[in-house]
Parts: C-alpha cells; structure tokens; sequence
C-alpha cells in the first residue's frame, strides 16, 4: 500500500509538471501516534524506491518534528516555520494520514481557514471523493452562514480530475473574484454576508 500511494503521488505529480515532493517522517515515534515504526520505516523507504525511478522530481525526507531539524538548499530550517514562512518551497508532501492530518490544518490556517480549504481524495484506479475537509458545523445548520468555499473548490478540484479544466477554471475565477472584491464574505472570512448572498455574487461572476 504504501509503494503504491508513493508511486500514485510522484507519477501523477510528474505528469502535471511538478518537480519537487517531500517525504515528511518523524524523528521519534510515540505510542499515541497510532504509527508504529515498522509502518514508517516502510513508508520511508518506499519513497525512496519508487522516487528513483522519477529523476526528473528532487525528492527529499523532512522530519515533522518542531524540534528537529531538515535541511534543504543547504540551509537548516524548521519544517513548520517554513511552511508559514515560504510555502513556495514544497510542491507534494507525502506523509501518512495523522502527519497529513497535522500539516493540511496548518496550510488550511495559511489561507484563511478550513472554510476555503478543498479536497480530493483519489483512489485506485482514479476512483475519488471530492469533499470540503471541515465538518458539518451543525451549530449554524439552517442559518444560512456557512461558507460554501470549500465545498465549491472541491467540485473544481473534481472537474479538474475529470478532464473538465474550462468548467473548473470557470468556477475558480469566479469565487476568487468574489472574495478579493470584498463585498460579500462570510463571517469567518470577516464578513457578515449571508450564505446565499456570497454564492449569488459567485454565480453573477460566471
């Protein structure tokens, strides 16, 4: 499985032009963790195997920990600081679940939260789920102030793995348009627009 999640992530990144994935492990495993060190160890070093075989993408292993440390371009930096710092850096993070757990709700904070943050989840075979990766806030259920964000995004992300790029580029603009205008925005972007005012100005930007 995880030669075949690692080979999934790098051939598919190649094909889309991307030339850099980080393998994220950690120094220290704990019981809590739910990994035990056979499964990293694994993982580690199925990267490794089917990253040969992709010399196009510079592979690196970066250690999760705050209190280790990762080198890359020859300067020691701290994984966290700079993913805040200069996400540019990283093009594919491939970590298991709880490590991708950890880093996809540090990145979702660096975009203004996990309203805006979509998800694609690809199987084998290319089956996939596309889903919004916040819950299902039942506090505000009925009232008309969710951010339809991410569930718009994860649509594109779908049409996008379908082939559909125009329909998808179509809907991006659009919702991007409608929060660098300002207008409208939902409360957990700032604003006090109602869910059905923000996805209207969404629509008039189609």
């Amino acid at each position: 499985m995880a030669s075949q999640i690692a080979k999934r992530f790098l051939c598919n990144h190649s094909s889309i032009g991307r030339t850099y994935s980080s393998d994220v492990i950690r120094a220290t495993l704990f019981p809590g963790d739910g990994i035990g060190p056979e499964i990293a160890t694994s993982v580690k070093q199925c990267c490794r195997e089917v990253a040969e075989k992709y010399p196009e993408i510079k592979y690196e292993e970066v250690v999760i920990d705050n209190c280790c440390m990762m080198i890359t371009r020859l300067v020691i930096v701290l994984l966290y600081m700079q993913l805040v710092k200069n996400p540019a850096l990283f093009d594919v993070l491939v970590m298991p679940n709880l490590y991708g757990d950890i880093i996809s709700d540090l990145c979702a904070g660096l975009i203004g939260g996990l309203g805006l943050t979509p998800s694609l989840n690809i199987g084998e075979g290319g089956i996939a789920l596309a889903e919004a990766v916040h819950g299902s806030a039942p506090d505000i259920a009925g009232k008309n102030l969710a951010n339809p964000t991410a569930l718009l995004l994860s649509a594109v992300s779908m049409l996008r793995h379908l082939g559909l790029h125009d329909k998808a580029d179509r809907i991006q603009d659009a919702v991007l348009k409608t929060i660098a205008e300002g207008k409208y925005r939902t409360a957990d972007l700032g604003g006090s627009s109602k869910t059905s005012d923000f996805t209207k100005a969404i629509i008039d930007h189609l």
